[in-house]
């Protein structure tokens, strides 16, 4: 018989990698880093994340303290997610805190067009995120008034900026459209279109300013 040959020796298993220093938390969403927004307020302040995880109206800037990851869920409704702290909850009582690591019942919310390019968000509970003068949030307004609604800053916005030698150019992306009506153009009546370049009339030498206080109003998507 053949002479039995020796076992191969063990060899070291590979030493763990180290983590990526910016690796995502337990519970953020895939995917949802290309749609960041911010909710600018009546009192011209941002939503905002405090050290403790409360959600309050004293952001200054859109920075990342006011930034959210916007989701959309299955059934048509949006969670905000706060890289960092967790998705935000609407406890019964009216209380937002950012520190979820999944989507419940509580970490939903109808986006609703609250008109002249604002938008409010409704909890589940049926109140609506409000903004006092104090810079308290609470989702405790049965209605949408000034202080419900929030003009929403999309971060997905780019632009290509010329540099030395390159073509120039700019381009403006948004995919924030889901609580626009499915009609609009003059009188209110015409379908939605992808794009829509209107060369005319124009209100504001500021085309973002056109944009937010007309274009969009009236039913255009896109310039």
């Amino acid at each position: 018989a053949p002479a039995p040959t020796d076992a191969p020796a063990p060899t070291d298993a590979p030493a763990p990698t180290d983590a990526p220093a910016d690796a995502a938390p337990p519970g953020a969403p895939e995917g949802a880093d290309a749609t960041v927004v911010s909710f600018l307020s009546f009192h011209n302040r941002y939503l905002h994340v405090a050290a403790d995880h409360s959600v309050d109206d004293l952001g200054e800037a859109p920075d990342a303290d006011s930034q959210f990851q916007l989701v959309h869920n299955a059934d048509g409704t949006v969670s905000l997610y706060k890289p960092g702290d967790g998705y935000v909850t609407a406890f019964p009582g009216g209380q937002l805190r950012a520190e979820a690591a999944s989507i419940d019942d509580w970490e939903k919310y109808q986006l609703q067009d609250a008109g002249n390019g604002a938008v409010a968000l409704q909890d589940f509970h049926g109140f609506y995120v409000t903004s006092r003068d104090s810079g308290v949030v609470q989702a405790v307004a049965p209605s949408v008034d000034d202080w419900e609604r929030y003009q929403l800053v999309n971060g997905t916005v780019r632009r290509l900026l010329a540099e030395p030698g390159a073509e120039q150019g700019l381009e403006v992306y948004s995919d924030l459209c889901e609580f626009e009506e499915p009609t609009g153009g003059r009188g209110g009546e015409e379908r939605r279109a992808p794009i829509i370049v209107k060369l005319w009339e124009w209100n504001y030498v500021d085309i973002a300013k056109e944009c937010q206080q007309y274009l969009g109003p009236n039913g255009f998507d896109a310039v």
